[in-house]
């Protein structure tokens, strides 16, 4: 996942485990809560970070598809899954 730079006028604050964001999946929105992982604090803007984010309800996804993080109505980040658990 990467979160967009202040620069690229966007999110200008790091966020933290437990952040909730509307997550874009083809044409899936659906909420996801990020775990970051244990070894990172925060996840500051101009950041690539592989996360896990659990979704609050059942979606359908495959490895390898790209998918948008919003807030408030603003792009913040995107990334691609890698891997599915159950």
């Amino acid at each position: 996942m990467y979160i967009l730079r202040e620069e690229e006028d966007n999110r200008q604050t790091a966020f933290s485990t437990g952040h909730q964001a509307q997550i874009y999946l083809r044409t899936a929105e659906v909420i996801g809560t990020i775990e970051l992982p244990d070894d990172v604090e925060e996840f500051y803007p101009g950041d690539h970070l592989t996360v896990v984010i659990t979704f609050t309800s059942p979606i359908a996804i495959n490895d390898g598809v790209h998918f948008s993080i919003f807030e408030q109505g603003r792009l913040i980040g995107v990334g691609v899954v890698t891997g599915v658990m159950e």
